[in-house]
């Protein structure tokens, strides 16, 4: 069962899981938030521009 909390378009997401740990008579409860994060520094970060994975 999944359902997003404040309607559509939510950036969290909870996630009931009842079957995973029923054997210990538990439930599995997962929640996501979702958002964006910027540098406020950006002088501090280095960035590799020769990465073989790039």
């Amino acid at each position: 069962m999944r359902f997003a909390i404040g309607g559509e378009g939510s950036p969290v997401a909870v996630i009931i899981d009842p079957f995973t740990v029923k054997k210990e008579s538990k439930t599995e409860i997962l929640v996501s938030l979702l958002g964006d994060g910027s540098v406020l520094r950006e002088e501090v970060f280095c960035v590799n521009t020769d990465s073989a994975i790039q």
